[in-house]
């Protein structure tokens, strides 16, 4: 199974002029001259040696002097890095109506999703995976059931690629991996019920709101745990995921989110983070394991490691838990 990272930088620089929106011509001859253009005046030095039609439907693969491949959108607004490779499962059909595009950072329907998985036999740990639209037409986001594998594929599943998505409209390049995340997470978190967070509220008016998933054990959770208050009388509403990593996390965790008042719930997992832990005998009678139908529903989110912190636009956050960063992120400073 491949591994596959959208957050790196695509490795050839775009530098895009006021250059209008284009769709490939129905000319065949006309679709080499056409992308060459788009992408010469955009600021791509390396030269285009062949233009074919990819494997993956609405996609043209190009092929650089350098050895390097791309695959454009019939659009011109979409570049994937690389080329397609075939998945070794066999093929089950899948009709073009089931693979209707819907908004960017949505899931696929359940129909579809049914579909794609018995195009997957021959691939390790699909049976839980999901799927996302990326607004980039025939193209899918995957995770894998683990939630430790992400890929993409082509709508009608009988491709995968392992490239950064990059955006090359707007008179501007940019890593779309981060516009199609956001979109994602943003879905995600929206879902996210109240009750099956800790909710530390705004201590003043509210001006943004931060989800964290957080692990007990975790050092770095205890750090920005001890930063609450502070966001609080910030106008910063707190949302915490129970999302244990540790072993030794998941127990007492469960047993806090087994409480289901919100202020008693928030005051158990305060003192958890100082080592004060729950006792054991508060057990859940109706679920012993609240948090796995929450990690579950979050698991697209991609979390690698904790404290995994997203505003809620969708936005992740990557600087420094201790400083100032995390208010220049939610543009309060």
């Amino acid at each position: 199974m491949m591994k596959i990272i959208f957050r790196g930088t695509l490795a050839i620089m775009l530098f895009v002029s006021s250059f209008s929106t284009l769709a490939l011509a129905n000319s065949p001859e006309t679709h080499t001259t056409q992308i060459q253009t788009r992408l010469a005046s955009a600021g791509l030095a390396t030269p285009v040696v062949k233009v074919t039609q990819s494997a993956v439907p609405k996609l043209w693969q190009i092929t650089l002097a350098d050895g390097n491949h791309l695959l454009i959108s019939e659009d011109l607004d979409y570049i994937i890095q690389g080329k397609p490779s075939a998945n070794p499962s066999p093929a089950t059909p899948i009709d073009a109506a089931t693979q209707t595009a819907l908004p960017i950072g949505t899931p696929i329907t359940p129909e579809h999703r049914t579909a794609l998985l018995k195009n997957m036999s021959a691939m390790h740990d699909m049976t839980e995976a999901v799927f996302y639209h990326t607004g980039i037409q025939g193209v899918l986001w995957g995770i894998s059931g683990q939630g430790d594998t992400t890929f993409l594929i082509s709508s009608d599943g009988r491709y995968l690629m392992d490239g950064a998505m990059a955006s090359i409209k707007n008179a501007q390049f940019s890593e779309y991996g981060l516009v199609f995340e956001a979109a994602k997470n943003r879905h995600i978190l929206g879902e996210l019920s109240d009750k099956d967070l800790v909710i530390y509220p705004s201590k003043t008016r509210e001006k943004s709101v931060l989800y964290i998933a957080s692990d007990i054990n975790c050092p770095y959770c205890k750090i920005l745990h001890e930063r609450i208050d502070e966001l609080n009388l910030q106008g910063v509403t707190i949302k915490i995921i129970g999302y244990p990593i540790y072993d030794e996390s998941r127990l007492p965790m469960n047993h806090i989110w087994c409480t289901t008042d919100n202020a008693k719930r928030a005051a158990l997992l305060s003192a958890a983070m100082k080592g004060i832990i729950p006792n054991s005998q508060a057990q859940c009678q109706h679920n012993p394991n609240p948090l796995s139908a929450i990690q579950k529903q979050v698991m697209p989110l991609a979390i690698m490691g904790t404290p995994a912190v997203f505003d809620a636009q969708g936005r992740e956050f990557t600087g420094d838990l201790s400083n100032h960063e995390i208010y220049q992120f939610l543009n309060l400073r």
